[in-house]
């Protein structure tokens, strides 16, 4: 078993949700930081859409605890957009 996890989180219109987490927070009980990709880094495009966001994060070890929850807890615009991936 790898001691390494990588969390994606899909979900359109959810920048102003996710944007607070691309930055350092002494606040959480986890301490990464999601970096946004979008879909102007695949087309060539300068502008990324709000259709096409995803973030990721990499963990060492065991140490996301209360991520999930975290996540499950926001407002996202669109609910029924949003997707957690853990590897």
């Amino acid at each position: 078993m790898s001691r390494f996890a990588e969390v994606m989180v899909l979900a359109r219109r959810a920048e102003g949700v996710m944007e607070p987490l691309t930055r350092p927070d002494e606040n959480r009980e986890w301490h990464q930081c999601f970096t946004r990709v979008d879909d102007g880094m695949f087309d060539g495009a300068s502008i990324p859409t709000e259709e096409c966001y995803v973030w990721i994060i990499q963990f060492i070890r065991h140490n996301w605890r209360g991520l999930l929850s975290h996540l499950e807890s926001l407002a996202w615009p669109e609910p029924s957009s949003v997707q957690v991936l853990v590897r």
